[in-house]
This record gives C-alpha cells, structure tokens and sequence, in this order.
C-alpha cells in the first residue's frame, strides 16, 4: 500500500481540487455547519452527488471529494479551511504530510448501507415529485424527515452503501484513519 496522508490550511479547498485529477466517476459530499435551529424551508441539507469541479466549494463548511485513488476533505475553522489529502501520493502547493504513518497500516474496505429505500416510481407524486432528475435516485427513510438524494447509475437500484478505506494499525488492529472511496448500488 503506498497510500500517504497530507494536510493544509488554505483560504478555499478549489485549488487543491482543481490541482488533482479525477476520474469520471467521483463523488462530493457537502455539508453547511449549522449553530442554532432553522425553519425546514431555510436549510440547505447535505449533498451527496457525482463531482463537478466547478462547484463553489467555499460556500460549504465542510466536505469530502473522493474517488477509489484519493479523498481531500476539508473543514472550515474560522475564516481558513482545514483541508487533508489521503490516497495516492501526489504533490499537492502547500500541502505537508501529516503526523499519522499510513505505510506502517493495514488498509481494509468496508462499507455501510446510507439511509432509506428508494421511492418507487408509482409513489413519486405521494412525495410531491413526478419523476426523479437524471442520474439521481430519491430514497426515503422514515426516521429522518426528509428526501434523500444518492447519484445512481441503475435504474433497479433500492439501496445505496458507501465504500470507505479503514486504516488500521498492524500491532493493536485499532483503526487510526478512514477514507471515502465510492458508491455502491444495490438492486435487491
């Protein structure tokens, strides 16, 4: 395994993306820091959806952008972002690598099922919607209040799991980092 671990604080996570080379199929997480309690029409919920690197990442607080090579996920920390690069070594402006020894661990996949089931296509207009966008799946799980929204490419697809990297020490077997590193749909 010749995954490595680096870190930065910049001013905006663009650049750093914009430096790296994705594949086609890539995935952004975002997500907006909320402080105190909003009115449903006010919140901007999580997104979860295939990579545009045109997005104005700034805008979110915190965020992950992944591929089966790599993930940068950032955080922002008062005016300047928390940014930190695993995966393939790469030389990334401003970067230095970080405290945690990568090639001294054992790199294990594992991935989890994400909320909810997918809205069958007749129950579409009980939720108010007549058809799903391209290229995105509507789930629905009852202990969360709202809509679900996962990039899919199958149109059987029921259910969606993340695929994360546990990196765990090879001594004590405890796991030191993670990272994101795709989607997996499933038709039953």
């Amino acid at each position: 395994m010749k995954d490595i671990i680096q870190q930065a604080v910049l001013d905006t996570p663009q650049k750093a993306i914009e430096a790296l080379t994705w594949p086609k199929l890539s995935y952004m997480y975002l997500e907006t820091i909320v402080n105190n309690w909003l009115p449903l029409d006010s919140r901007q919920s999580p997104c979860l959806t295939t990579l545009d690197v045109k997005q104005n990442f700034s805008e979110w607080e915190r965020g992950r952008v992944f591929c089966p090579e790599f993930e940068l996920r950032w955080e922002k920390q008062r005016d300047k972002f928390q940014l930190v690069y695993v995966g393939t070594a790469v030389n990334l402006p401003n970067f230095s690598l970080a405290e945690i020894d990568l090639p001294i661990t054992q790199r294990d996949p594992i991935s989890y099922y994400l909320w909810g089931r997918r809205v069958a296509q007749g129950d579409l207009q009980k939720i108010g919607l007549q058809s799903e966008p391209p290229g995105i799946g509507l789930f629905i799980e009852m202990r969360v209040a709202q809509r679900l929204q996962y990039p899919i490419q199958n149109n059987d697809t029921q259910r969606v799991k993340l695929n994360v990297y546990h990196y765990s020490d090879k001594t004590t077997g405890q796991v030191v980092y993670h990272r994101y590193y795709g989607l997996e749909e499933v038709t039953a």
